[in-house]
């Protein structure tokens, strides 16, 4: 199957073509995954030691990752859209819960099971 690619169809309606790597990493395989379901994800690019906060994979071609995110100075947020080897992305995290540091009773609904409040 070496030079064949599969087609996804991310839920979004964008279609995904995933080449067929025999010994792919488990990075590489991650971050299809990742854009399959598209995931909020901050991505490390360790040629440049930076992060990307809060990216979307929109594309991956071949070796080449495309990514969008928000960039905010003092006047302005900047929409970014950047291209990226995938061999210069070291590290990608996703932010699974978030929970306020407030001191406030956190609220819970009516219906929900005894147990679980």
């Amino acid at each position: 199957m070496r030079g064949t690619a599969l087609v996804v169809l991310r839920p979004d309606g964008f279609r995904l073509f995933v080449p067929y790597l025999e010994n792919a990493h488990m990075l590489d395989r991650k971050i299809y995954q990742l854009c399959r379901e598209n995931r909020t994800v901050s991505i490390f690019l360790r040629d440049q030691m930076r992060w990307i906060d809060r990216a979307k994979i929109l594309t991956i071609e071949g070796d080449i990752v495309t990514v969008r995110y928000e960039v905010e100075d003092e006047e302005e947020i900047f929409a970014l859209e950047e291209s990226v080897r995938l061999d210069s992305i070291g590290s990608i995290s996703q932010q699974i819960a978030s929970v306020p540091k407030t001191e406030d009773c956190i609220m819970v609904s009516e219906d929900c099971p005894e147990e679980e409040k």
